[in-house]
């Protein structure tokens, strides 16, 4: 079977996956009893996690592109911590002021406004987690982003991470044609005028779509003001980096 083959198999799959996903837990939620809810729950997220791993291979042994950006497994320390670095999957951004172009031939990712209200960027990037072993607990989890461009005032201003619902390609992607998000978000606070390496807190996104289907996150910046920011999207040296996921968890010896 070739691999344009596979991968139409691989997404239909997902496809209904999700669908089923999303009934059971409508389902479940019907339930009146706590006890019995919570462990339904449990027992679909397990079951979760085997597919996600199984698509997540799958995509991978078709994705040759991506075999560049390797995983970097920490050592244990002493008391059983693990580190582990995810690099970018995919990465792109998209403009409200030309709604059908693709913008995948740049080396920095925007997100905010630009001068006139209808010139905005938004921001879209996807990591993979299933590298996280089963047996770990996350203790922090930060994005790690290069600001290249910042042109917020000095105050700052907030920005919003919204997980993405549907399949995308960074090669593809369009404002008009991009996948669907979440209402849910998480704020971030950003620094006004500063450039250079910036830690994001996001281990409540990584527990939370690290045990559901994962299509990364959209990063919107505060689209009521003038102030674009900029991302680095790939490797410039030692102070110019593309945006990764740095992991830390605390493991047990279970397999």
């Amino acid at each position: 079977m070739n691999s344009d083959r596979f991968k139409t198999l691989i997404k239909v799959a997902k496809k209904h996956k999700i669908k089923s996903l999303e009934l059971y837990k409508d389902l479940v939620d019907k339930i009146p009893n706590q006890d019995l809810k919570e462990l339904l729950k449990e027992n679909i997220l397990a079951g979760e996690r085997k597919h996600r791993r199984f698509f997540a291979d799958a995509d991978e042994e078709v994705d040759k592109g991506y075999d560049k950006r390797e995983y970097k497994p920490g050592c244990d320390d002493e008391e059983g911590f693990k580190h582990l670095t995810i690099p970018l999957k995919q990465g792109a951004f998209i403009s409200k002021y030309y709604p059908d172009r693709n913008f995948n031939d740049y080396d920095a990712l925007y997100l905010g406004r630009y001068g006139l209200p209808e010139n905005i960027f938004r921001t879209l990037m996807e990591f993979k987690l299933h590298k996280i072993p089963d047996n770990c607990t996350i203790t922090k989890a930060e994005l790690v982003i290069t600001l290249c461009t910042n042109e917020l005032p000095d105050k700052g201003a907030p920005i919003t991470m919204h997980p993405i619902l549907t399949d995308w390609s960074e090669k593809t992607v369009t404002w008009n044609d991009g996948p669907k998000m979440a209402r849910e978000h998480w704020k971030i606070m950003v620094p006004g005028g500063v450039l250079g390496a910036l830690c994001i807190d996001v281990k409540d996104y990584v527990q939370d779509y690290w045990e559901c289907p994962n299509h990364g996150f959209m990063l919107i910046g505060p689209e009521f003001l003038n102030g674009v920011i900029g991302i680095e999207a790939e490797d410039y040296g030692p102070h110019r980096k593309a945006p990764y996921l740095k992991i830390e968890m605390e493991c047990g010896h279970d397999e």
